[in-house]
C-alpha cells in the first residue's frame, strides 16, 4: 500500500482513507495476497492500496496490482465499494479505509509477492477455509469469480 498523504496517519486517521483492492481471477481462482502490514497482518485478502493524490482509481489498481503481485492486467467493472474500520480497546477508531474493488483479469504471468504483500496465491472457492480471509473477503471473491465468468 502506498503512503497517505504528507501528515496523515493510517493508525487513529482524523478521515476514512480511500484506496482499492483488486479481485484478479484467472480459471475460477482468485488471488489472494498474505497482509504483510496492519490492520489484520498476515491474514489473506486482496491485493490493494490507497489512491495516490492525482490518481484515478483504475490506474491506483493497475499500479497497486503491479506492486503487490508483478502481474499487469485488465482492469474491469467496479465490483463494489465497502469499509474496513477496527477499533482499539477503547472503542476508538484505529483504522478506517473506504475501498473499492474492480475486477481484473490477468491471463498470463507469474504472480510474485512484492511490495507489503507477504505472499500471493491463486485460490478456488473450494479452498477459502483453509486459509485465514479478512472478513468479507470470500463472499467477494465469490461474487468477482461470478461477475468474470459472466
Amino acid at each position: 500500500m502506498s503512503r497517505p498523504a504528507s501528515g496523515e496517519s493510517r493508525r487513529f486517521p482524523a478521515r476514512p482513507l480511500p484506496g482499492v483492492s483488486i479481485a484478479c481471477c484467472r480459471q475460477g481462482r482468485v488471488l489472494l495476497a498474505q497482509r504483510g502490514n496492519p490492520p489484520f497482518e498476515g491474514w489473506w485478502t486482496f491485493p490493494g492500496g490507497l489512491v495516490e493524490v492525482g490518481e484515478s482509481l483504475k490506474d491506483t489498481a493497475r499500479r497497486e496490482l503491479l506492486e503487490e503481485t508483478g502481474l499487469i492486467a485488465e482492469i474491469g467493472e467496479l465490483v463494489e465499494t465497502f469499509d474496513i474500520i477496527t477499533r482499539d480497546d477503547s472503542e476508538t477508531v484505529e483504522h478506517h479505509y473506504i475501498l473499492s474493488l474492480f475486477l481484473a483479469r490477468a491471463d498470463q504471468g507469474a504472480a510474485v509477492a512484492g511490495d507489503d504483500a507477504a505472499a500471493v496465491v491463486w485460490i478456488a472457492p473450494e479452498e477459502f477455509d483453509s486459509v485465514k480471509l479478512t472478513p468479507g473477503t470470500a463472499e467477494r471473491a465469490m461474487k468477482a469469480l461470478a461477475l468474470a465468468q459472466g
